[in-house]
Order: C-alpha cells, then sequence, then structure tokens
C-alpha cells in the first residue's frame, strides 16, 4: 500500500513538523531580527530532541553504536575542518550559533531513524511549510500588499520555502502510484509556480523551473518549460533596473579583491562590511549619472559564493564543494535531495540563502544518509551528542535573553523611558554576545541622550563601514562641534550612496556653522538641483528648509 505523506504520522512525527514548522517559518515576535529568533527556535528544538533520543537511545533502548556512511563520514569531517578555519579567521558568534544548529541536527537525524522515517519528516514539513507560506502568500496578493512574502521575513526567504516545497511535491507526484495523491501533489506544484510568478520572483521561478522539469512526465513538461519562460521574459522585462542593480554590486564586490592574498585568505570575518562599501565611493566618482542614482546602501553581494570570498577566500569554497561532492557521491542521495541541493547552489549564487534556518536544514537533510550498519561506527558518538544537545540547549537560552533583552531596551528607547533602556543597554554590552548591528544601534542611542563621547567610543568598536555608519559619525562629530570631522563623514556618506539628500544637508548646515559660506552655497545648489529617487517629506522638508536660507 502507497504511503500518504500528507496524512500517515505518528504523533511524534506532526509535533515535530510543527515546532519545527513554527521556527522555520513564522516572524519574530521580537521588533529587531525575526530570523535570529527563528534560529534560536530551530537550536532549542532540535537540542531538546538531540538529548531526549541519546538518553533513550542508550537508557531504553541499551544502544550506544551509531552507524555512519563513508560520505557522511568525509563530509562532517569537511564541515568541522571549515569552521575551524572560519574561527580561525574570526568567525561571528552569530553565525557559528549556525554550525552548531547544523551539528545538532545531523546527529538528530542519526538518531530518528530508529523510531521513524526522516525523509517522511522532512517531506511533511517542507511541504506544511509551503502551504502556510501559500495561504499568507493569497492573502496579502488579494489585500494587494505592495511586497508578498507571506510569514517570512524576505521575498528570498518565501521563494525558498515555496521552492523546496515545489521539489518535494514533484518529487512525490512522480513517485505516487495513486490518481488521489498524484492529483493533490500536482495541485501543490502549479500553486508554488503560481505564487512565485504572483510574488515577480525571478530566481524562484528559474530554481523552480530547473529542479522540477525533470520530475515532470513528457505530456507536462512542454507546458510546464513554456509557462515559466514567459513568465522569466516578463519578469526580467518588469525589473530591468534590479538586474543592473546586481551587476554593479557583483563588479564592486570583486573588486574589493585587491591583492592574491585576498583571494586566496579573504578579507576576514567582517571583510565585506568593512571595505565594499568604501569601494562602491571609489567606483562612483567616475560613474554616470544613472549609476550613481541607482547606488543604495549594500550589507550583501547577493551571492553566498561572492560572500564567502570576500571574507575567508577561495578556501572556504574548495571546502564547500568538496562537501557538497561527498553529498552527491553517495549512492543513497536520491533525485529529490540532489534538486534541493541544486536548488540551494541556484539560490546562493544570487541571493542570501545561508541567512534562513531552512536552508541549513535541507543542507543537513542532504548530508544525512541512512545506515543502520555501516563501516565506520562509534560507541562513544553518544557523548558527543550529549554534549552537542546540552550546549545547544545553554546557547539557544542565552540567544533569547540577549534578544529580548535588545528588544526591550529598543522598545522602551521609543517609548520615551531613556533610562531603563540605557540600563539594559549597558547590560548587553558587558556581555560576550552582541552583533556589530548592536553597536550602531546603543552609539545612536548615546548620541539621543547627549552622550556624545561615548557614542563615538561604541561605534568605533562596530565591524561595519557604511552609509549608516558614517552618516552617524558625523553626526556625533557634528554634536561635538567639530565640523571638519563630521564634513569629511558626510562627504564619506554621501559618496557611497549620492542619491540620497540627507548627508548633503548635513554638510550644509556644517558649513553654515564653520562659516564657510561659498561651500554651503555649492552644497545648496546641489540639493537644488539633485533628482529625487523616492518622494517623502524628509526630503521636501529639506529641499523648503534650503530655499528659504538667505545664501
Amino acid at each position: 500500500m502507497e504511503r500518504n505523506y500528507l496524512t500517515d504520522t505518528s504523533l511524534t512525527c506532526a509535533a515535530l513538523v510543527c515546532s519545527i514548522g513554527i521556527s522555520l517559518s513564522f516572524p519574530s515576535w521580537s521588533s529587531l531580527d525575526g530570523v535570529a529568533w527563528n534560529w534560536g527556535c530551530l537550536l532549542l528544538i532540535v537540542s531538546c530532541l538531540t538529548i531526549v533520543l541519546t538518553f533513550h537511545r542508550i537508557f531504553c533502548l541499551h544502544k550506544k553504536e551509531f552507524f555512519f556512511s563513508k560520505g557522511e563520514l568525509i563530509g562532517s569531517i569537511l564541515f568541522c575542518s571549515l569552521y575551524v578555519y572560519l574561527h580561525y579567521r574570526g568567525i561571528s558568534f552569530y553565525d557559528s550559533f549556525k554550525f552548531l544548529v547544523a551539528l545538532c541536527l545531523f546527529g538528530t537525524f542519526k538518531q530518528m531513524q530508529l523510531f521513524f522515517d526522516v525523509d517522511k519528516v522532512i517531506y511533511q514539513m517542507l511541504i506544511t511549510n509551503a502551504i502556510l507560506s501559500l495561504i499568507l502568500g493569497l492573502i496579502q496578493a488579494v489585500l494587494s500588499y505592495q511586497n508578498i512574502n507571506g510569514m517570512q521575513d524576505s521575498i528570498c526567504q518565501f521563494s525558498i520555502s515555496l521552492t523546496v516545497g515545489g521539489i518535494v511535491a514533484s518529487h512525490l507526484y512522480y513517485t505516487s502510484q495513486t490518481k488521489r495523491n498524484k492529483f493533490i501533489f500536482l495541485s501543490i506544484l502549479l500553486a508554488c509556480l503560481g505564487m512565485l510568478i504572483i510574488s515577480r520572483s525571478r530566481l524562484g521561478v528559474i530554481t523552480f523551473a530547473i529542479c522540477t522539469y525533470r520530475f515532470m512526465h513528457k505530456y507536462i513538461r512542454a507546458t510546464f518549460l513554456t509557462i515559466s519562460i514567459l513568465a522569466c521574459i516578463v519578469l526580467f522585462q518588469q525589473k530591468s533596473e534590479s538586474t543592473y542593480g546586481r551587476i554593479f554590486i557583483y563588479s564592486t564586490s570583486i573588486a574589493t579583491l585587491s591583492s592574491p592574498q585576498a583571494v586566496l585568505l579573504g578579507l576576514g570575518a567582517d571583510g565585506f562590511g568593512l571595505s565594499y562599501m568604501s569601494t562602491q565611493a571609489q567606483h562612483l566618482k567616475g560613474a554616470s549619472n544613472i549609476e550613481r542614482y541607482r547606488a543604495d546602501n549594500i550589507v550583501h553581494p547577493l551571492n553566498e559564493f561572492l560572500f564567502l570570498i570576500i571574507n575567508y577566500g577561495l578556501i572556504s569554497i574548495v571546502t564547500i564543494l568538496l562537501v557538497v561532492i561527498s553529498i552527491l557521491h553517495q549512492k543513497k542521495t536520491n533525485r529529490c535531495k540532489k534538486s534541493l541541493l541544486i536548488a540551494i547552489i541556484l539560490f546562493a549564487m544570487f541571493s542570501y540563502p545561508f541567512r534562513f534556518p531552512i536552508t541549513w536544514l535541507i543542507l543537513i537533510w542532504c548530508l544525512y544518509n541512512e545506515t543502520y550498519k555501516g563501516k565506520w561506527h562509534f560507541k562513544e558518538y553518544y557523548y558527543i551528542s550529549s554534549f552537542l544537545g546540552i550546549t545547544g540547549l545553554y546557547l539557544s537560552l542565552l540567544h533569547f535573553h540577549s534578544i529580548q533583552q535588545w528588544s526591550q531596551a529598543h522598545n522602551l528607547r521609543i517609548l520615551g523611558k531613556m533610562k531603563p533602556s540605557w540600563t539594559i543597554y549597558e547590560d548587553i554590552y558587558k556581555s560576550s554576545y552582541f552583533p556589530s548591528e548592536f553597536l550602531y544601534n546603543y552609539s545612536s542611542f548615546l548620541l539621543q541622550n547627549g552622550k556624545s563621547h561615548h557614542s563615538l567610543t561604541i561605534l568605533k568598536r562596530c565591524r561595519i563601514k557604511n552609509y549608516d555608519t558614517e552618516l552617524l559619525k558625523g553626526d556625533i562629530y557634528f554634536s561635538l562641534q567639530q565640523y571638519s570631522a563630521a564634513i569629511k563623514h558626510y562627504k564619506s556618506a554621501s559618496q557611497m550612496c549620492p542619491n540620497r539628500f540627507i548627508p548633503l544637508y548635513a554638510m550644509y548646515k556644517s558649513y553654515g556653522l564653520a562659516n564657510k559660506k561659498q561651500l554651503q552655497r555649492d552644497v545648496a545648489k546641489s540639493i537644488l538641483t539633485k533628482q529625487i529617487k523616492i518622494y517623502s517629506p524628509t526630503i521636501t522638508n529639506i529641499i523648503n528648509n534650503v530655499k528659504q536660507s538667505n545664501i
């Protein structure tokens, strides 16, 4: 009798699917970063499962052996080697978090195989995730939302959820024997494609077509491929500006690698954040008005491989390729896993999928292989598994505590309760865990409360140099009445994003207070003749203030 992957499930599987689905899909209850909250949820769930399953295996089943295939063992060693190298290059605590989740996931999959079908659980989870995204995306489309991204925080994560759900549906459609199941999975498949088209995700449509085409029967392939090609052509025409912008980002990102050593070893963990915007400012000096008009504040090169090369060099890419080869080399790696792996690679070439937990879950699942008996086995692995589970549980709780504190401080700041907010900010700052984004946020808070010197000290620790940090530095020096230093940073911010009005207006005021009237007139002329990219009340007020001045 054919297995129904939608209804045939145990209570344990259902609970697991729901729990992981929530952690992967729903936005954060925190006001700051939903993805950070999702990572904490996933680590908490996986750590608890690892601990429970390990102790159940030892004390109830009296089994301490863990068997590994050759591909699993090689892939795991390479994966851990990659982490050691990245740690040496200064990887952040937040990124280390992801590696711990990956290791816990792998251990959990190896233990789950004794109790139920791991592939079945993942199929259910990915399809459930896609269906929930479909429903919310459809509601957003009906209500005419500007951005259709379902229950995710970005169109990238939304596209990944729909694409992987469609790939699983196409695989189950291909392997199903009953007409009822074929109809269900074909409906999910077509619905995912339709929602990708509605959300105008070019990358999603292309990846979806490439990875599901091989599962289609010959009578459906032609129609399916025609729809996908036509949709891609229309979407590319509608979003041509985005395409030109990506080309500029890629060329500028490559330009940050100015030496063979940088190409081989990278610029360090914060290499992209510290170098890209400065390189963009240099490129824009001799660029056309169109390129200057398109330039924006960039935090990611929209290519995960390029991002890794800039930060960690070609060595990291070579290691990742070896891990992928070890997965594809496994005899038990089925067509669905290979298609999902191809989908992730395609998304990684034009977006930032490694930011999301669902990507890592799929990667570890692809590395995992059902091995009950094999050449490689470890009796001592349960020690490692227990340690990973307990460590993951502790770090997930620490992670939640940090997010909750930051969110609380941020909310108190919005409500105008500065003193209690400052106390919480100081507590977070004294801890060992905080990202660079927190330092920027804390520095702006201190400046808002008149503590300019302390604000500058905090901001200098921030391992990011972009439009926002340069503008904040300018504001700090402006408050300290160091107008020459303020103008320097305002100029830098303006060169990074020439289409912005705020740094020009800040320079205008600084030149006035520094009694440099001619330079102030030049900036005023630039403001009044500048092309407006997006109209806003702030820009209108800036233009009116300059017009009303008597210079």
